[in-house]
C-alpha cells in the first residue's frame, strides 16, 4: 500500500512539473492563468495526499531539496 501511495505522489509531482512548464510557453495571459489554475490544485492535490501519507504511516515526506553543506 505504501508504494502505491508513494507512486501517486509521485505522478502528481510529475504531473505538476509538467504544468508549470506550460506556463513559461504560453502565449496569452488567459492560457497561462488556466495552467496557474491547474498548477494551484495539482499542488493541493500534492500536499493532501504528502499528509494523508505521513499520518497513514508515521513518516515524514520532505518535499523541497535537501542542500550538502
Amino acid at each position: 500500500m505504501l508504494d502505491e501511495d508513494i507512486k501517486k505522489l509521485n505522478k502528481i509531482k510529475l504531473d505538476l512539473l509538467r504544468m508549470s512548464n506550460c506556463i513559461e510557453t504560453c502565449k496569452t495571459n488567459k492560457e497561462k492563468d488556466s495552467y496557474q489554475n491547474i498548477c494551484l490544485e495539482y499542488s493541493k492535490q500534492l500536499q493532501t495526499l504528502k499528509e494523508t501519507i505521513e499520518e497513514t504511516y508515521g513518516i515524514h515526506l520532505c518535499c523541497c531539496p535537501t542542500t550538502k553543506k
